[in-house]
């Protein structure tokens, strides 16, 4: 089944239609063509999955979400996909039929960023929707709507031009309506000052101002109304500082960004209104506890592949640098450690070889301070030699560009290409997870 991606796995709406499809029929595999919307069709550009599905009934397992994220033309013009093990999630049946973002979620990188988007969508005394918080009091402003019976002139009003409110402040973004523009009224207690003003647009972080001024906003600017001036001004605080992680959560909230609009981040009033808000005893907005280094490295990844989704040519695609692989070297190292660390023994570095195309770490569990290897030498030569003899690694460069070996004494190797999408700290947190769990099933 070839349907639009947004019919199916990213909007809001989609749920039903999604949980009905995947109870009846066993469904294997979704492979996301999402990425490549502005390349798959030519001029028409279209978000688009293709669903396996099976005429039998459910069996209700996980089922595989495969997005594809790079393609390459060949010699007779034919487009070729790529996909490589970290473009591979399997999706849990209850989180696939209940779970709104859990798929938008995979799109933006998957791994612990599942964890830290259900730390704050997840339900706490402390923690409520911004919809909670202003009891659903808002206007998208006054639009068009010829079918209304509630019109008004705007002529001789003081409007403000979305488009010029592109930063926190619209103290230059106010002109005069000079003639007649009739347009639907709305709720005079939300127009009226004081009140709170969002442009819904994501290129700009957002703006945010708390006004005092009556002035008319029109659509692309969402307008709250709060039950207290402080509380209000406090909201307003509160969002500023939390504005990288409202950024990164809207982009996973929102059903347009990366799957209706490639370009413009414009964003949606509900998915202003669905953003957690952290409130003290008192009632009053503030700002999120500081975040670990780990979730940090996290949100910044999911940023970095976000840059890169429509681009074939993003960062996310360039080599990696000496710097990026190091930095996987040590996020990978600090989740394995968690577990393996006993005194001077613990995982690091013993290899890190970088080549034009590809790159060959070795992690060593010893107590061993000695610098790790940087070059081919006569003695690795023959692990590297006998890495790519080896039928099931030979088979993993080839299928899945990615290869683990695990037959040097007390270490595990990795060898892919250099490209950076496969050596984020992200990335070294999954590879960590996993090698843990393969550790573990085995009784170590």
């Amino acid at each position: 089944m070839i349907m639009p991606s947004s019919a199916f796995l990213y909007n809001p709406t989609s749920l039903m239609f999604r949980r009905d499809v995947f109870k009846k029929w066993n469904t294997k595999k979704v492979y996301d063509f999402t990425t490549l919307q502005d390349f798959l069709w030519g001029k028409t550009k279209v978000a688009t999955i293709a669903v396996m599905i099976r005429n039998e009934k459910s069996n209700q397992n996980a089922i595989e979400h495969i997005i594809v994220r790079s393609s390459n033309l060949n010699h007779k013009g034919a487009l070729r996909f790529q996909i490589d093990k970290y473009d591979r999630f399997r999706v849990p049946f209850e989180k696939a039929t209940k779970d709104k973002y859990y798929w938008k979620t995979n799109l933006l990188g998957g791994g612990r960023l599942h964890f830290y988007v259900d730390k704050y969508l997840s339900a706490n005394s402390n923690v409520i929707s911004v919809q909670e918080y202003f009891d659903n009091r808002k206007s998208n402003g006054f639009r068009t709507d010829n079918s209304s019976d509630n019109q008004i002139d705007l002529k001789g009003m003081t409007l403000l031009d979305t488009e010029s409110f592109i930063n926190d402040s619209i103290k230059n973004a106010t002109y005069k309506q000079t003639e007649s523009l009739i347009r639907r009224n709305i709720n005079s207690d939300i127009s009226s000052p004081p009140n709170v003003l969002v442009r819904l647009n994501a290129n700009y972080s957002i703006p945010i101002v708390y006004n005092n001024e009556k002035i008319v906003f029109l659509p692309g600017v969402l307008g709250l109304k709060g039950t207290t001036e402080k509380g209000m001004i406090k909201f307003v605080e509160a969002f500023k500082s939390n504005r990288e992680l409202y950024l990164a959560l809207a982009k996973i909230l929102s059903s347009k960004i990366f799957i209706q609009q490639s370009g413009e981040f414009t964003i949606d009033a509900q998915d202003i209104m669905n953003l957690p808000l952290k409130l003290d005893k008192d009632r009053n907005p503030v700002s999120f506890d500081e975040i670990s280094e780990m979730e940090k490295a996290v949100w910044e990844d999911t940023e970095l592949l976000a840059q890169s989704i429509n681009k074939p040519i993003g960062k996310i695609f360039k080599n990696a640098t000496n710097l990026d692989i190091e930095q996987y070297a040590t996020a990978f190292c600090e989740v394995v450690n968690y577990v393996y660390e006993n005194g001077d023994y613990k995982f690091q570095p013993k290899r890190i070889v970088i080549n034009e195309n590809w790159v060959w770490v070795t992690f060593c569990h010893s107590d061993s301070n000695k610098p790790f290897e940087t070059s081919l030498s006569n003695e690795n030569q023959k692990i590297y030699n006998e890495i790519l003899r080896d039928d099931i690694s030979n088979y993993g460069l080839r299928i899945n560009r990615v290869v683990t070996h695990i037959n040097e004494p007390n270490s595990i190797s990795f060898l892919k290409p250099r490209t950076l999408k496969f050596w984020t700290r992200s990335i070294g947190y999954r590879d960590a997870e996993e090698v843990k769990s393969v550790m573990l099933n085995n009784g170590y």
